[in-house]
């Protein structure tokens, strides 16, 4: 058992001052007494608060960061964004959505929805990193109509197989 003693804890109903309590992966009581425990933390000008959900990801475009950041947004996709994502492999989109769940999971975010290519790839960084996510995968024709019907047939392809996680 995990004690976190004399925090500030928020709750649905408001702040509570005191211990909290987590047995296993789950709370197990909020404002009790200090009970022995396998590990104590002090919480002593400390917050304890609900992790966070980003709903709206594209957790690899991490590897992106500040890339011609200074234009506006669809010259911005159609001159960078694009033709860089034209050129992804799931290794890529693998190892930047693992950055940026090392990155959420410090500032308090325990889940993500994405949407991306290489969903795969999206959802074995997040098993590995212990972070919850929703996946979904992305087709996109790049204005080619050739392309839809085949990356439609890709993207439930990798929607099966990301069933396993």
């Amino acid at each position: 058992m995990i004690l976190i003693k004399n925090a500030k804890i928020l709750t649905p109903k408001g702040i509570v001052e005191g211990n909290l309590k987590v047995e296993g992966k789950k709370i197990s009581e909020i404002g009790g007494k200090a009970v022995k425990s396998d590990v104590v933390i002090d919480g002593s000008r400390k917050a304890v608060i609900p992790g966070f959900f980003n709903t709206h990801t594209h957790a690899a475009m991490t590897l992106f960061r500040s890339y011609a950041d200074d234009m506006q947004l669809h010259e911005w996709l159609e001159k960078k964004i694009w033709p860089l994502e034209a050129k992804l492999d799931d290794k890529a989109v693998y190892w930047g959505t693992k950055l940026a769940c090392v990155e959420m999971l410090k500032s308090g975010t325990v889940f993500f929805n994405d949407m991306y290519f290489f969903p795969e790839a999206i959802a074995r960084a997040a098993e590995e990193c212990g972070i919850r996510a929703c996946v979904s995968a992305a087709f996109f024709d790049f204005f080619n109509p050739d392309l839809l019907e085949l990356n439609l047939k890709n993207a439930v392809k990798s929607l099966r197989e990301i069933e396993k996680y």
